[in-house]
């Protein structure tokens, strides 16, 4: 099924310059084969129960295998990682120190940095201390508003009883003369 693909990977498993040689392209494309042959020998086994073994045997060896490249793949690529590190320029200790006049343009720079959020941060709280008390000024005017408000419906409630009540009082006075003519 397999044979040459198995005898290929065994082949690079053993040369282990070639497996570092081998494109991650091509090596993953080893390893979706390596899966196909797999699936396969799996349908196999279920399929033809008369080479059952031996299907198995196969796909038993196509899992060590795929599990042998799939340690080699990790190892290569902790292998070039391990490269790059290595080849990165060096950084000595004697450049990395900075000089007390670094430090002090350092701190003054920073001093003056906070400083000028300290200014910001007093200029914010005036103009939010300047907010609630114009906030203040306004609820209060509402209030007042409000309150000559309730006034006005109040007397325009009295007004209304007094109108109504001046109606009755004249149609009483209507009827009390209609009825003393009359009679």
């Amino acid at each position: 099924m397999g044979q040459p693909l198995f005898e290929r990977v065994a082949a690079l498993l053993r040369d282990k310059t070639a497996v570092a040689a081998i494109a991650s392209q091509e090596a993953s494309k080893i390893q979706e084969r390596l899966q196909v042959a797999i699936n396969k020998l799996t349908q196999r086994i279920d399929e033809d129960p008369d080479h059952k073994a031996e299907w198995a045997r196969e796909k038993a060896r196509a899992e060590t295998l795929l599990k042998q490249w799939l340690l080699a793949q990790r190892q290569r690529s902790l292998q070039q990682e391990h490269d790059e590190l290595m080849d990165m320029p060096k950084v000595r200790a004697e450049s990395m120190k900075a000089t007390h006049a670094d430090v002090h343009r350092s701190m003054e720079r920073t001093n003056r940095a906070l400083r000028a959020q300290i200014e910001l941060s007093e200029e914010v709280r005036r103009r939010m201390g300047d907010g609630t008390n114009d906030l203040k000024k306004t609820h209060e005017r509402y209030a007042e508003v409000k309150e000559k408000l309730k006034q006005t419906q109040r007397l325009l409630k009295e007004l209304d009883h007094q109108a109504y009540m001046g109606k009755v009082w004249i149609a009483a006075g209507m009827f009390v003369f209609a009825a003393v003519v009359l009679l």
